[in-house]
């Protein structure tokens, strides 16, 4: 069994309808489009390494302390994942209320400055595809680019509806 067979199975099977609706009207490009961000973020992982000693105030993995030159990575993939943040997080699910909560584009002082047209470019193709079909649904395992930094599909075998 491949990487991607075992943490994406969940996703085969996974349908959209926007029952007569348009996707606008449904809501669903909007929703799917957090829920895919949340699901499979684009950069994987990113590096910091602390200029001056500094404090952690959220105690992560017990450290209380950070001595300057200390290097961290956040891995955005982990994070989108914590089971004590989202429920099933290794399904893709439209119904998920704290899609929001992803951290697809990082925070704070590093969030993503292109995060905005990213998120519109998504939406904008979400609703030509349900405009198009309002129907689909995955028939198959994603297969994914082989990257430590980035994330890419490489191919999701869909049933297209109209």
């Amino acid at each position: 069994m491949s990487r991607d067979s075992e943490r994406f199975t969940s996703t085969e099977g996974f349908n959209i309808s926007t029952a007569g609706k348009s996707a606008r009207e449904a809501g669903i490009a909007e929703t799917l489009g957090r829920n895919i961000l949340g699901f499979d973020v684009p950069e994987h992982t990113e590096f910091r390494a602390a200029l001056m000693p500094a404090f952690n105030t959220q105690k992560l993995e017990q450290i209380e302390q950070v001595a300057e030159g200390f290097v961290g990575e956040l891995l955005y993939g982990a994070v989108n994942h914590d089971p004590a943040v989202f429920e099933e997080p290794y399904r893709l699910r439209l119904d998920r209320k704290n899609a929001r909560s992803h951290l697809a584009f990082g925070t704070g002082f590093h969030f993503c400055l292109g995060s905005r047209l990213a998120q519109m470019e998504l939406r904008v193709a979400l609703i030509a595809l349900l405009k198009r079909f309002p129907n689909f649904e995955v028939a198959g395992t994603p297969r994914f680019m082989r990257n430590n930094f980035v994330s890419g599909m490489k191919s999701l075998p869909i049933v297209l509806r109209a």
